[in-house]
C-alpha cells in the first residue's frame, strides 16, 4: 500500500516506455530503521533504480525478523514493478 501511495514513476521511463521489476536490497535493523538501500536488478535506464531506492528509503519503519525470540538485522529484498498502463480511449 505505501508504494502505490508515494510512487512516482519517473518521466525519462515513461517518455522512452522503460518497464520492468527493480529489485531492492537493504537492511532492516533490530529497531526497524532501513539503511544500506541498494538497487541490485532492473532496468538500468529511464531513472526506475533511482525511484525504487527513493521509495524504499523513505519508507519508514519496517518490522525487524525474529529470531529465537530475539529482533535481528535482516538483509530484505523487495521487487518494485514498473509498469505502464496501456489507456484505450473508446
Amino acid at each position: 500500500r505505501y508504494l502505490n501511495r508515494n510512487f512516482r514513476y519517473p518521466d525519462e521511463g515513461l517518455t522512452n516506455e522503460i518497464q520492468g521489476t527493480v529489485t531492492v536490497q537493504f537492511i532492516v535493523d533490530k529497531e526497524g530503521n532501513v539503511s544500506d538501500v541498494q538497487a541490485i536488478s532492473g532496468p538500468e535506464q529511464g531513472g526506475l533504480r533511482e525511484e525504487a531506492i527513493r521509495v524504499i528509503r523513505k519508507s519508514g519503519m519496517w518490522i525487524p525478523a525474529i529470531q529465537n525470540g530475539r529482533k535481528v538485522k535482516s538483509y530484505k529484498r523487495q521487487p518494485v514493478i514498473f509498469k505502464i498502463a496501456n489507456e484505450t480511449a473508446g
